[in-house]
């Protein structure tokens, strides 16, 4: 989803993947305009292990970033913080 000019992730696609979301491991949305991610994307992608957040908007992360367990690499540069 990367150079989409997404400026958030999209709400509904967390029911579409609600039974695929544990084989999930990489999920790129580089160069996108996104402000922030909602804590439900780090509560439901739970088995991520990739994160490409490059060339965003972003200031913050939720807390919940912080119980990624399988979370190995997350590319927040070109951001905002």
């Amino acid at each position: 989803l990367s150079e989409c000019k997404l400026i958030s992730f999209p709400e509904g696609v967390f029911k579409v993947l609600r039974s695929v979301t544990e084989k999930i491991h990489v999920i790129t949305l580089a160069n996108n305009e996104m402000k922030a991610l909602s804590s439900k994307f780090f509560t439901t992608f739970t088995q991520l292990r990739e994160l490409n957040l490059e060339g965003n908007a972003l200031n913050k992360l939720p807390d919940a970033v912080g119980g990624m367990e399988n979370l190995k690499s997350i590319n927040l540069a070109r951001n905002k913080f």
